[in-house]
């Protein structure tokens, strides 16, 4: 590790994100779980966050398609959703259609430990919006 990264960590509450991206992977969680507009536009990766991770993204997987079209409508409204698993192009789907089908459709929210209830409500919101554009 450098020095930079060292001080960096040292000066980080490691448990403090972990508790903060575990609250808003609740937040998110509960809330696919309660609002059929969420329900609508995707289904979450997991129903359950096991104790001890710490999720980078909230991975939900988009319905009918439209994956790429709502990240660039979510992108236009600052919500930037990494894609993390894309599939190199070596990668046959006839071999391999699950893993091509779910490459696909995956899409991380963000969840940072920066993002209280607030801003998981405006995300909601935003994702909401956004699909509406794109349907």
């Amino acid at each position: 590790m450098s020095p930079i990264t060292e001080r960096l960590m040292a000066a980080t509450d490691l448990p403090g994100v972990m508790d903060r991206r575990r609250l808003n992977y609740n937040f998110l969680l509960q809330a696919f779980g309660d609002n059929p507009l969420l329900k609508d536009i995707g289904t979450p990766m997991r129903t359950d966050l096991p104790e001890g991770v710490s999720p980078l993204v909230f991975p939900i997987r988009v319905k009918e398609g439209r994956r790429d079209l709502l990240r660039r409508e979510l992108t236009s409204c600052r919500v930037f959703c990494p894609v993390h698993w894309p599939l190199p192009s070596e990668i046959c789907e006839l071999e391999y259609p699950e893993a091509c089908q779910l490459s696909r459709q995956i899409l991380g929210l963000p969840i940072d430990q920066r993002y209280g209830e607030d801003d998981m409500q405006s995300l909601i919101k935003r994702l909401i919006q956004a699909w509406e554009q794109v349907r």
